[in-house]
């Protein structure tokens, strides 16, 4: 959904906190679709958040080039024998650059406005301003922006269950797709009872998945002491 365009500084503070939230939301499954996405990076994906609130394509020649800018100024500014602003050890200034960076590819803000836009964030946005000034109608959004670290656990979490247990693909896929419902489950209970508990749920969640990971994996136990009965149609996969 097309969101209006921020006028000032602390709008677009508010306006980040609910990027970075909107954001956090897409890492916990992304190892298991082939990218992996943690704290420390969520910066990638500030451009793809800023095309979705302005209402674009989030793929063709608009999108890759807004992207291509955006990062391409992260590196820039992360640059140890040039410029150098410490954005590895500040990863919510990061996403921060990039996402105004990507608005100002898109000509929707000038360059004085984006270095005030910085400025602002750069001093306010680890302070938890946004939680207190988040607007009534959007307390779920608000939340999740305040529990971004206690995504990135479970994120943490979740991975380290799955990378070490010793289920094969096609395991590895059932407890991602169930963990996908669970968490699909919560989030419409949560905007159903606007209580959204999100540590609780997550770690009820995280219990889930633990408890099918064991099932599987003594399933695959039993696989192997079971002796395979001699065939002569099948044939040894690749």
């Amino acid at each position: 959904m097309k969101r209006p365009l921020p006028k000032t500084p602390a709008q677009w503070l508010k306006e980040i906190k609910l990027a970075i939230a909107d954001a956090a939301d897409a890492t916990p499954f992304a190892p298991l679709v082939g990218t992996e996405i943690t704290a420390d990076n969520l910066f990638h994906l500030a451009p793809v958040v800023c095309l979705k609130f302005r209402g674009k394509k989030l793929k063709g020649r608009e999108a890759d080039r807004v992207t291509k800018v955006a990062l391409a100024n992260y590196i820039a500014n992360s640059d140890p024998e040039g410029i150098d602003h410490g954005l590895e050890q500040r990863p919510l200034m990061a996403f921060t650059l990039c996402y105004v960076t990507a608005h100002l590819a898109l000509d929707l803000v000038d360059e004085e406005k984006a270095e005030a836009i910085l400025t602002y964030c750069e001093e306010h946005l680890e302070e938890g301003v946004l939680l207190t000034e988040q607007p009534k109608q959007q307390p779920l959004a608000a939340v999740e922006a305040d529990l971004f670290g206690t995504l990135i656990a479970f994120h943490k979490k979740t991975m380290t269950l799955v990378r070490e247990s010793t289920l094969d693909d096609e395991k590895m896929k059932v407890v991602g797709d169930r963990i996908k419902t669970v968490l699909d489950n919560a989030i419409a209970e949560m905007k159903e009872t606007k209580q959204p508990n999100v540590a609780e749920r997550l770690d009820a969640a995280y219990e889930q998945a633990k408890r099918l990971v064991e099932e599987l994996s003594h399933s695959d136990d039993g696989d192997k002491k079971t002796p395979a009965k001699p065939t002569k149609a099948r044939k040894n996969k690749p």
